[in-house]
This record gives structure tokens, sequence and C-alpha cells, in this order.
């Protein structure tokens, strides 16, 4: 089985580019790279999941994700599914990970990742082999159920109160050629990004931490790129960064996206409750 062509886009990029590579020092950057990509996507998606659920309660999990590198995403992870207890569901598969031998294999990739990037690891001791197989399989369990991708061409119908349209499936690499017919109460934007389960109708909303946006310097993308927040500047601007490529997308107060801009400035303040959505 191709497990590559199973996973999210934002996991099948970098393991595809993983297993692909050769050379022992590419091998290892392309590991670390899977290793932070694998964390940041179950630590968004804990996170999105507790922001569903918290109700009231005023926290600050988010706050600490300065840069997404493997740690700051490890520990981010690590509270938002404290925060889930038994109430995960997007997120239940990822719960194997805190299991004592997966948690203590993880924790030393993280810090190994950190010695590397120092010059105090090797390549051969830098690549995460074992890891990759674990963050992999756990990936493949948690999306087994779930898919990851766009709503595209949300439709108002004529005289019903109905919204029609499609649901992309971007899992392996590109063109995404799976979708699934939409029908129902709720209007998404096109290219709106949302983790669906189509067994309970639910769907979790990945936008702000997960977008996909067109690129100008690859106009001819049909969907643009797949954009992972990557940095908090600390000034009111955000960059994302573009999954298996270098293309950032920079978003500032009064500039360009400024309103996701401030959205994101508030969600750094305090997590804020958002709409999990049934579809």
């Amino acid at each position: 089985m191709d497990l590559a062509a199973c996973l999210p886009y934002p996991l099948s990029a970098p393991l595809a580019q993983y297993v692909s590579q050769t050379d022992p020092a590419r091998l290892a950057t392309a590991g670390r790279d899977l290793v932070e990509s694998s964390l940041t996507l179950a630590a968004y998606t804990a996170y999105q999941e507790y922001c569903t659920l918290k109700g009231r309660a005023e926290t600050r999990i988010l706050k600490r994700l300065r840069k997404r590198s493997a740690g700051p995403a490890w520990g981010l992870f690590k509270d938002s599914m404290e925060q889930l207890g038994s109430q995960a569901m997007f997120s239940a598969a990822y719960r194997e990970l805190l299991h004592s031998e997966l948690k203590r294999e993880i924790d030393n990739a993280v810090e190994i990742k950190a010695q590397h990037k120092h010059g105090k690891a090797t390549e051969e001791m830098a690549n995460p082999l074992r890891v990759v197989h674990i963050l992999a399989n756990i990936a493949h369990l948690a999306f087994g159920d779930n898919g990851f991708g766009i709503f595209q061409h949300v439709e108002k119908q004529r005289f019903s109160v109905n919204y029609e349209g499609t649901f992309r499936h971007m899992h392996g690499r590109p063109p995404f050629v799976g979708v699934s017919k939409y029908s129902g109460k709720v209007a998404f934007s096109t290219n709106e990004c949302y983790i669906l389960n189509a067994t309970n109708r639910r769907a979790l909303p990945m936008e702000l931490l997960i977008l996909w946006e067109h690129c100008s310097h690859h106009p001819d993308l049909e969907n643009g790129h797949c954009f992972m927040l990557d940095t908090n500047e600390g000034d009111g601007s955000f960059t994302f960064k573009a999954v298996g490529l270098t293309c950032v997308l920079k978003v500032a107060k009064g500039g360009t996206h400024s309103e996701l801009a401030e959205r994101l400035s508030k969600m750094f303040d305090k997590d804020t409750a958002i709409d999990e959505v049934r579809v």
C-alpha cells in the first residue's frame, strides 16, 4: 500500500520527499521536516477540536506557539489533548502518541532534532526512521474516517433552504481527484479548509491555521498552495509556509489578509471558541 497516497497532503508531500531521498544529509533533513509536519497537523487538529468544545473557559495554550517547529508543536499537541480529555473525535487516534513508550520516542526525536539543528548530533542520529513510522501510521488511523480537504462551489439551491457543492479530498499528491457531494444548510466559501467526518456528518474548520491560497509564483496551480501557519512575528503579522515548497504567505493588520491577521492576533491573545459544523 502506498501510505503517502492515503494521507492528507500536509503529510503526503513531506513523506514522499523523505522516502525518495538517498543522500544521508538530505534524508535527515527530510525526516525532520516530516516529523515537524506530522506534529503540526496533529497539534492543529487537536487544538481546533478543543476550541469547538472549550465553552467559556479562558485559556491561552496557543500562545506558546511562536514558531512552528517540532518542540512547540509537540507542546501544543499535548496541551490540547489534555484539555480535550475523552471528548476527542477528530483527534481520537492521536491519543496513541501519549502512551508512555510512543511519547518517549517522540520526546527523544524532538530533542535530537534540536541538537542536530545546532550541530550537536550526527546525520545518522538525526534520521528519525522509527518516529516517522509511528507518526505516519497514527496519522493513517486518524484520517481513516476523516477527510482533509476543501469545500468548493457551494451554492444555494433555487426554491430551497439547502446548499449544494463538493468536498474535494486533498490526500496524496495533486491533482486531487477524490470528490464527495455536499448538500446541507451550511454555506461554505470556496477553498475553505476542513477535516470532514462523513460518518458523523461533522466538519472541523482548519482555517485559520491551515489554508489554501494562490501564489504569484505558481499561478497555474488549480487550488493554490496548502499553507500552514508558521510564525507569529509579534508585531501583528504572521507567516504561513507552503507544504513541500519554499513559498511564504505573510499576513498583517492593515495589509494583505488584514482580517485574517486580526483574527489570529485574538487567538494568540487567548484561545477563541469556534463552531464545529454539522453537514
